[in-house]
């Protein structure tokens, strides 16, 4: 994955910046109003400003509300006042509690008031001090997109080969969302020397944002959330130091040689089209998965682990390569009778 911050110091200070420009509403919907301004639809609560919504916004109404996003897109750009009409008929219909983030003047996420808040600020803040600790970690990649943070290591150290020549080192990546697009997740990496491919695997810890009722105009105190920032830090800890040992690796060493000796055992344009509507790739996203295995010369599992992870050298699109870089783990675990249907 590439970077879309030039270095770690800019990188934390934007995490710094959207810490301190967020701001979090628990509104019930029947004190809330979709309004028109200017023609762009915005959404005021009670007692508060109206706020422009940004696309994911619109689409967590549309999904809460059951509007289908098709129609609700439709709404928006051709008949803006029948929107309006719908939205609002609904959010006095059905009341409910709902927790309204938003930032630099947009509504940046609609969630359940049972959302619990696990931001990236609260994420390194319980997270520098684990790094300092590890001075062998070498910082790959760091993003921040307006749906997620994205940070990736090497452990230079933790290296093998695969096949004679081709090297691998170990890595991991940690994943976060503020506005409902996933967990805080810490997953292990693999990267590819010769070609600087990072292939995501299995997830070493997961921490939803889901937690009870938070409630109407109630906060978690300053000491709850140092508590919960020191438990996290424990945890991280104990990830990095027992986590990714020589053992771990090795058991991935040994996947990937394996993976290796799974070929494809049918015509390789046949194959790649299987691959196309299991991983739901675009025919041209197939094509250059085919073209990187071709060239390499490895027509088998491993080659395709590494033709969809090179996919995310060509999009700048942060979140895409996030997700190439993730089905090398759905291709790892593969069954060996999926891998069959695959290749014969």
């Amino acid at each position: 994955m590439q970077s879309n911050l030039q270095t770690m110091e800019a990188f934390l200070i934007e995490v710094s910046r959207r810490e301190k420009e967020k701001a979090d509403y628990f509104v019930p919907t029947n004190k809330s109003l979709m309004v028109l301004d200017e023609n762009e639809p915005k959404l005021e609560l009670e007692r508060l400003e109206s706020f422009g919504l940004t696309e994911l916004a619109h689409r967590q109404i549309a999904d809460r509300l059951n509007i289908p996003k098709k129609y609700y897109d439709r709404m928006m750009k051709v008949a803006p006042e029948l929107l309006l009409s719908n939205v609002n008929n609904w959010l006095q219909i059905e009341p409910e509690n709902r927790l309204v983030r938003t930032m630099d003047g947009k509504i940046r996420a609609y969630l359940s008031d049972r959302y619990k808040e696990m931001d990236n600020f609260f994420v390194m803040s319980a997270f520098l001090p684990t790094l300092k600790q590890h001075q062998d970690l070498m910082v790959m990649s760091h993003s921040l997109t307006d749906n997620r943070m994205y940070i990736q290591f090497q452990f230079p150290k933790l290296r093998g080969e695969v096949k004679v020549g081709d090297t691998v080192t170990a890595g991991i990546v940690i994943t976060n969302s503020e506005v409902g697009l996933g967990a805080l997740d810490i997953r292990e990496m693999i990267w590819r020397l010769s070609c600087s491919n990072g292939m995501i695997t299995s997830s070493l810890k997961r921490s939803t944002h889901l937690g009870g009722n938070i409630g109407y105009e109630v906060y978690y105190s300053q000491d709850t959330m140092e508590k919960r920032r020191m438990a996290l830090q424990g945890e991280l800890k104990d990830v990095f130091s027992n986590a990714i040992t020589q053992a771990s690796f090795d058991k991935k060493l040994i996947e990937l040689r394996q993976a290796t000796k799974d070929v494809i055992e049918n015509r390789p344009t046949e194959f790649i089209k299987k691959v196309v509507r299991k991983f739901s790739l675009s025919e041209t996203d197939g094509e250059n998965v085919l073209l990187n295995m071709y060239k390499e010369g490895n027509l088998n599992r491993y080659g395709l682990i590494n033709g969809v992870t090179y996919l995310s050298h060509g999009t700048e699109n942060r979140d895409k390569q996030f997700e190439f870089e993730s089905m090398a783990n759905d291709i790892i675990e593969l069954k060996p009778s999926e891998w069959k249907v695959l290749a014969a």
